[in-house]
């Protein structure tokens, strides 16, 4: 049993180190297929050059950090983005007034990332699930539970609340929900 539990934490830190490289890797994809670029050939020699640098430490703190307690960007945020390469920090109500702060914030906190030894942007995540879960309260739709959902909704009304929710949560930098849409 303690064999399994250790596995499944070293599983889940692997799935969040690659998912932060891989959402770099879609950026710049993104970005140079704009302009129209085809780099497949390079996106394994970055992918592998990115993983070399890192230390299985820097690796292992690829984990999200929910200890972040302020509204703004913080001394104690800045240096585990920059000194401990975290990859994402997860929101809670004490994170947030407003939708127009946590984008404030959002975009503060990825720009440190992105200015940091490996330039990564990190997963901001919330669990803003509907009806009694709900993180950020203030100015966004009010969603109804998933368990009533289950229950009496379509899958078309199911996708119409699931893509309300991530537009709304996307518009405030926030691209990862616990939800289980």
């Amino acid at each position: 049993m303690r064999n399994k539990k250790i596995f499944m934490g070293l599983l889940f830190i692997a799935i969040l180190a690659f998912s932060a490289v891989f959402i770099q890797l879609n950026m710049d994809v993104n970005s140079r297929a704009e302009k129209g670029e085809d780099d497949d050939a390079d996106n394994h020699e970055r992918i592998e050059k990115l993983l070399n640098k890192m230390t299985l430490e820097e690796k292992n703190r690829t984990a999200y950090d929910g200890r972040f307690q302020g509204t703004e960007k913080s001394d104690e945020i800045t240096e585990l983005i920059e000194q401990k390469h975290i990859g994402g920090v997860i929101y809670f109500d004490r994170n947030m007034k407003s939708p127009k702060q946590v984008a404030r914030l959002s975009n503060s906190l990825q720009q440190t990332a992105n200015q940091s030894a490996h330039s990564l942007p990190l997963m901001v995540a919330i669990d803003q699930e509907g009806g009694d879960i709900i993180r950020m309260k203030e100015r966004v739709s009010p969603l109804p539970a998933q368990q009533d959902l289950g229950k009496n909704a379509s899958i078309e009304d199911m996708y119409k609340v699931a893509r309300l929710n991530g537009t709304e949560l996307g518009s405030m930098g926030i691209n990862i929900n616990f939800a289980l849409y």
